[in-house]
């Protein structure tokens, strides 16, 4: 597993992919301040926020799914799937290597970027928040970002093409907005989108400062579809190996 959190340390900084990473992070920053803008509203330090988590969460699971759906796929179009085999590298290892790297480094950046935000336009705007509730939100944050990096980890375990992988990712993205529409799946299911109880506890926590009764859910639920969905990686990905050496 370390090899594998190595091998792409070296293709995400080497390769210098965290600078565009960091670029359309910025790119979603001036976003936000465009669409107060453009909406006509007051820039508040709420107002301001509440759009920012919009697009730091929502927008960040379309658009991280460029760095992160051909994660294994690409080790099939580039024929080191079965180097990591011949090594005796297990494809647990791989998958759950890659999941690792991208979690804590596209966390670690996004994280620190709306961190960034979150205190100057505290400053600026006034009325920031205390430390138990930016905690809180942090949190919320973590969570949320496992269970999108999960999805497209998994996404990337069902093809050998990138090309389909990074269709199938928009393709899930659209069908969970859609989706959102249900009760249950605006709620639970996708933690990404502005209906989610994820959502509405960063509305209360930005609001109000309160954490709500149920934070333990709102924060678990996540990680739970993001495990379940590193399991059904590490199916995935051996099934489409095994059908390849058939």
């Amino acid at each position: 597993m370390k090899e594998i959190v190595y091998f792409e340390s070296k293709r995400f900084y080497k390769g210098k992919i965290y600078i565009k990473y960091i670029l359309v992070l910025l790119a979603l920053l001036l976003l936000s301040y465009a669409i107060i803008k453009i909406s006509d509203s007051t820039y508040t330090f709420k107002n301001i926020e509440l759009i920012i988590y919009e697009n730091f969460t929502s927008l960040f699971a379309l658009i991280s799914s460029i760095f992160i759906s051909t994660a294994i796929s690409k080790e099939h179009e580039d024929k080191t799937m079965n180097w990591y085999i011949s090594k005796k590298i297990k494809i647990r290892d791989v998958v759950v290597g890659k999941f690792i790297f991208y979690f804590i480094n596209l966390s670690i950046i996004s994280i620190t970027i709306f961190l960034i935000s979150f205190f100057i336009n505290g400053r600026v705007y006034g009325n920031g928040l205390t430390v138990l509730p930016t905690l809180s939100i942090i949190t919320i944050l973590v969570s949320v970002y496992f269970f999108i990096i999960s999805l497209n980890i998994f996404i990337s375990a069902t093809q050998k093409n990138s090309g389909i992988c990074i269709i199938l990712s928009f393709v899930v993205w659209i069908i969970l907005n859609i989706s959102s529409m249900l009760k249950v799946v605006g709620l639970y299911i996708a933690p990404f989108i502005i209906s989610s109880i994820q959502y509405e506890s960063f509305y209360k926590l930005l609001n109000y400062g309160e954490i709500p009764n149920n934070f333990l859910l709102i924060v678990l639920l996540p990680i739970v579809y993001g495990l379940l969905l590193l399991i059904a990686a590490v199916y995935m990905a051996k099934k489409l190996l095994n059908d390849n050496t058939i």
